[in-house]
């Protein structure tokens, strides 16, 4: 089935004015497809303010700046993310440990999240890496979706499980519904190969740990 992407921008101006003198002099700009249309807008902005500005570079990425939950960055921040909601800055602190800043366009609010997230987040795998190496049943989660298929890391991480007298099963699909996860009770932990946000966020729907691929490093 051909599947059509289509681009919704966000029909609010996103205007730096009241927060200018709180940014830091050099910072990274980041943002998602709603308001990848301002981007040149708002880098003069900040340049115009004094302040040295570069667009994050990334894996998965349309341009540069453009940012998506799954998106890897070399950048080492501070960050400046512009959007609402925290799915995304998440992932770039939890991945950078950088200083990660928020702005809401919708409400001009300024917020820099707290490393405790992280602290929060490297509890949590810990707990999970515990239940992993413990585990004699493994299920490893794998998305159809482009971009975010990783079957071949899946069937080579299966085989590494079972070297080790373990049993492993390869759960495939486009959508992970973590409610019907949960008919595979006989699993004891989940890897994910999909979008690591699957593995911070979407996992708390469901009593089993849920490692991504990236944490058994």
């Amino acid at each position: 089935m051909k599947t059509v992407f289509i681009e919704a921008k966000a029909k609010v101006k996103v205007d730096f004015s009241s927060v200018l003198e709180q940014l830091p002099k050099k910072l990274v700009l980041a943002t998602t497809v709603q308001f990848i249309d301002q981007l040149d807008s708002m880098k003069k902005q900040l340049i115009d303010a004094g302040i040295n500005v570069s667009l994050l570079k990334g894996t998965r990425q349309t341009t540069l700046g453009h940012m998506l939950g799954c998106t890897k960055t070399n950048n080492t921040g501070p960050f400046l993310y512009v959007g609402d909601g925290l799915f995304h800055p998440k992932q770039l602190l939890y991945q950078t440990k950088a200083e990660v800043i928020v702005f809401n366009p919708y409400n001009e609010q300024l917020t820099i999240l707290d490393q405790k997230i992280v602290e929060s987040m490297n509890k949590k795998v810990k707990a999970g890496l515990v239940k992993f190496y413990s585990a004699k049943n493994v299920g490893i989660l794998v998305s159809t979706k482009p971009g975010q298929n990783e079957l071949k890391k899946a069937i080579e991480l299966k085989k590494t499980i079972e070297e080790k007298d373990k049993s492993a099963y390869i759960l495939i699909d486009d959508t992970f519904d973590f409610d019907s996860l949960e008919n595979f009770n006989f699993i004891d932990v989940f890897v994910n190969t999909a979008c690591v946000r699957v593995g911070v966020d979407d996992s708390i729907r469901l009593p089993k740990p849920v490692l991504n691929i990236e944490d058994l490093k």
